[in-house]
């Protein structure tokens, strides 16, 4: 079964450490944990206090924040709280299908995450002769899982979660030009 400390480091190396850049509508981000999305993390007042330490210095907070132990666990935590536990990854059999679940549920979200894998999954099950088509509502279920794990081309399943990844990242930087900065680093997800 997929393990979360794999996907976890994998994800943690995309995500890199804390930013402040006026083109990510996350804002204050610290290791992937948008201050716009998530203001209640535990750990921003850690952040905060630090960053005013440094008098603003994203770099010299950032490699203080790192070193706190107690920090990235929280981080660690919330991670599998919010992106592994909320799909059930556990239960996935093919850690290279949950990495990708987990990293592009962290960077696009959970429910857009969660209807790529169940649109992968019912343009690949022959009109419906593998299994009947999954409604695509956003929700891991055991429905989902069960299919996924079934599968009998899970290389061809994550070639369209990537896809769809690489795609959707295009569609936001064409809806919003000042999200173009970021799409060297987003394509550096896609795995195709």
């Amino acid at each position: 079964m997929a393990n979360f400390a794999i996907s976890n480091g994998k994800t943690r190396a995309n995500e890199g450490g804390l930013a402040n850049s006026s083109a990510d509508r996350g804002r204050l981000t610290y290791r992937g944990i948008a201050s716009a999305i998530w203001p209640g993390w535990i750990g921003w007042p850690t952040v905060r206090k630090v960053l005013d330490q440094c008098s603003g210095n994203i770099a010299a907070a950032d490699a203080i924040l790192n070193k706190d132990v107690a920090l990235q666990s929280q981080v660690n935590d919330f991670f599998k709280k919010n992106f592994w536990d909320v799909y059930g990854l556990d239960g996935v059999n093919d850690q290279f299908i949950a990495d990708e679940i987990y990293d592009s549920g962290v960077n696009l979200g959970v429910v857009v995450e969660s209807k790529f894998l169940q649109r992968a999954l019912n343009i690949t099950n022959r009109n419906q002769k593998l299994y009947p088509d999954l409604v695509v509502d956003g929700v891991i279920g055991a429905q989902t899982l069960a299919t996924l794990n079934n599968h009998p081309n899970k290389k061809l399943v994550l070639k369209i979660l990537n896809v769809l990844q690489g795609a959707r990242y295009i569609s936001i930087a064409e809806a919003d030009v000042t999200q173009e900065v970021f799409i060297e680093s987003w394509f550096s997800r896609v795995a195709i």
